[in-house]
This record gives structure tokens, C-alpha cells and sequence, in this order.
């Protein structure tokens, strides 16, 4: 519809799109001529890179990149948890909690394992053995853990 303000009807020297206006080809040198051929190539191209522009300043492509990734990392987590997990490692899950981020993240993670592996040592050896988790894991409602999955831990 750009194009559209070239079309003029030759006999009468007006526009198509408005007879009320002379056909800027008859005075290429005046402001109607210099306005229309200015918007031609504006529109196209001057909208496109004003959304560009935009887009960038407000960090839209940096965004939907995190997002796609968080959700892709999302579903592999999830992939990995629903080939690998077994009732043993979700309750170890659960006890050793929700840790929130932050700078104190790796220090909490080691004070909750280590505080499980003190109520799993029955013996105070410092060393856990298959049958010490296997009879922990009964204690918290396991009734029959899985043996080999036990042994690997």
C-alpha cells in the first residue's frame, strides 16, 4: 500500500488515493514528491529495525534464550530423574531437603549430609556398610530397598 502513493490518475494529474491532492510526479522537486519517496523506504525498512530496536533494548532475544534453556534443562532433569530414580534416592531427596540458593548453598548441602549420614551410622564406625542403609532406609518406610542400588552408594 506504500506503492499506492505513485498511482495517479495521469488525465486528471491527482492521486488515485485522494483526488484532492496533485500527483507528486508533476513537481518531483517539492515536499509531496520528497515525503512519498521518503515513506516508501522507510515503511519497509524503518519499522522492521524500529522492532529490532526494541527488541534488543528490552533484551527480548536474551530472555526467550533463558527460557528455552531453563525449560530444556527442565525436561532433562526430569528425563534423568524418571530413569534413575528409585525410592531410595527421592527419600534421601526428601531428608536432605530443599537447599535455597545462595552463597551458603554448598555449605548447607554438606552440614544435611552429613548430619543423615550421623543418624544412618548406627555403629559411630565413620563408614557406612550395605546392611546400615538398607536397615535406615526400613526405618524410613522402605520395606524392601533395592539391594544392588545400595550397594552402589
Amino acid at each position: 500500500q506504500v506503492i499506492q502513493t505513485f498511482r495517479c490518475d495521469e488525465e486528471l494529474e491527482l492521486l488515485h488515493a485522494d483526488y484532492g491532492e496533485v500527483c507528486p510526479y508533476m513537481d518531483q522537486g517539492g515536499f509531496n514528491f520528497s515525503f512519498a519517496v521518503f515513506c516508501t523506504f522507510v515503511y519497509p525498512v524503518g519499522i522492521p529495525l524500529l522492532m529490532y530496536s526494541l527488541m534488543r533494548w528490552y533484551r527480548v532475544p536474551e530472555i526467550a534464550g533463558s527460557k528455552v534453556r531453563n525449560a530444556m534443562l527442565e525436561s532433562m532433569i526430569l528425563k534423568l530423574q524418571q530413569e534413575h530414580s528409585s525410592p531410595e534416592s527421592d527419600t534421601l531427596v526428601k531428608l536432605i531437603g530443599n537447599i535455597p540458593a545462595g552463597e551458603d548453598r554448598e555449605r548447607l548441602f554438606q552440614q544435611r549430609c552429613h548430619e543423615l549420614f550421623n543418624q544412618i551410622d548406627a555403629d559411630e564406625s565413620g563408614a557406612l556398610d550395605a546392611g546400615e542403609l538398607i536397615d535406615s532406609f526400613k526405618l524410613m518406610g522402605i520395606e524392601n530397598p533395592n539391594v544392588d542400588l545400595v550397594s552402589m552408594l
